[in-house]
């Protein structure tokens, strides 16, 4: 179905957009134990790949990283962990793929731990075998 206002709607839940009238009941926690929003296109800014996956959250833990490294390598990214580490710098939306940040979106969400998780068209860059 196209048009009828899907991401709208998940956008007014995930906290993006207002509401001029109604009411939306939606889980008051974000993240873990919540709700989290996976857009078709991540937000990815400037930093070390710790930051990206611990996104939104804004801390600087050692005690994190193998807990990162796992979500990394369960939406197969380990080749990026390979290749730039876990604690260096980077501008990211010059060096992943479309198709790679949809994946970091996603190691986000296993981080987190969401009760609930809105998803709009979350998986559109990925392949076959990714999206399974």
């Amino acid at each position: 179905i196209s048009g009828c206002g899907k991401s709208s709607l998940l956008r007014v839940m995930a906290g993006l957009w207002g509401i001029d009238s109604g009411v939306v009941v939606k889980p008051a926690a974000v993240g873990a134990n919540g709700v989290f929003f996976l857009p078709q296109k991540p937000y990815v800014f400037p930093g070390t790949l710790v930051q990206q996956v611990l996104y939104p959250e804004v801390v600087d833990d050692k005690t994190k990283l193998e807990q990162v490294k796992s979500c990394l390598k369960l939406v197969y990214l380990q080749h990026v962990v390979d290749k730039y580490g876990l604690e260096r710098e980077v501008n990211w939306s010059n060096v992943l793929s479309f198709s790679e940040m949809q994946q970091l979106n996603f190691a986000r969400m296993f981080y987190h731990g969401p009760t609930f998780c809105l998803a709009d068209e979350s998986t559109s860059a990925l392949d076959l075998r990714l999206e399974s």
